[in-house]
């Protein structure tokens, strides 16, 4: 995992320049993760909606696939506690990925 940066556009361009899935971290002070994502296709642009939005810092990790950057964002949901996310991380349209942390998408049938 890169960072923290501070979350600008700027630092966005400089450091997770690629188009490519992942997962990032946000905080409002530079050392407590307050909210967890990702993007399944591109990661910066997808911090750049962040941009101005209460948070000041980001980490971030690029993934070789969208499963890839669901399993990182579904383990960082499990591994950080008062998190201003308000519902467990959701699986992309048409899959039918499990959590690896939890049984949330288990069916009940």
């Amino acid at each position: 995992m890169a960072g923290p940066f501070v979350l600008s556009s700027n630092n966005i361009s400089t450091q997770a320049s690629n188009t490519s899935p992942g997962a990032y971290i946000l905080s409002r002070d530079g050392i407590n993760v307050n909210y967890v994502g990702r993007s399944d296709n591109d990661l910066a642009g997808r911090l750049r909606s962040w941009v101005d939005q209460g948070y000041s810092h980001f980490w971030f990790e690029y993934a070789s696939s969208s499963l890839q950057a669901f399993n990182l964002e579904c383990n960082w949901y499990h591994t950080y506690r008062n998190l201003d996310n308000t519902v467990h991380p959701a699986r992309p349209a048409n899959t039918s990925w499990q959590c690896p942390r939890c049984n949330i998408f288990q069916s009940t049938l």
